[in-house]
């Protein structure tokens, strides 16, 4: 599952998913995934195992990217970003260039199937897909079930 969310929100981001960032930063410990890669990706037997867990988490981060978009909200974003070595002045400026561009996917699942696909066909060109092999399929390489339950949870 490949869907893309902001990495920089503030703390205290409450999302509805009733999850603490540090509940995010023991999952990511435990499951050994760096969130600020800013996608989920785990085994479908880790998803299985820990499913509510990963839609609470997602759900979080829709909610922080929210709160990210919203212009009312600059400021602390900005503040918040001060752990990354940026200056309040040019992490506000990043950040509204980065929501200007949709950087991060606004309420939906970010890597589309096309989008895949066509990274699967330019691998299979170059050679990074060997010519024998099958390459995964796009609903074996993405559960949008996911993200849609983390959407239900989100406000």
């Amino acid at each position: 599952m490949a869907t893309t969310t902001p990495s920089t929100a503030p703390a205290t981001t409450q999302a509805t998913s009733n999850i603490d960032p540090a509940d995010i930063a023991a999952l990511c410990r435990l499951t050994g995934h760096d969130y600020t890669a800013d996608e989920q990706v785990m085994m479908a037997d880790d998803l299985a195992a820990n499913r509510d867990t990963y839609v609470r988490v997602l759900a979080a981060l829709i909610e922080a990217e929210r709160f990210i978009r919203d212009p009312k909200n600059a400021n602390a974003v900005a503040k918040a970003a001060a752990a990354t070595s940026r200056s309040v002045d040019e992490a506000k400026w990043a950040t509204t260039e980065y929501v200007k561009m949709d950087f991060w996917p606004k309420d939906n699942p970010g890597l589309t199937k096309e989008n895949i696909e066509s990274i699967i066909a330019a691998q299979k060109r170059v050679g990074g897909i060997r010519p024998d092999a099958t390459p995964v399929a796009y609903e074996r390489f993405a559960d949008i079930t996911v993200f849609n339950d983390a959407m239900k949870l989100a406000k």
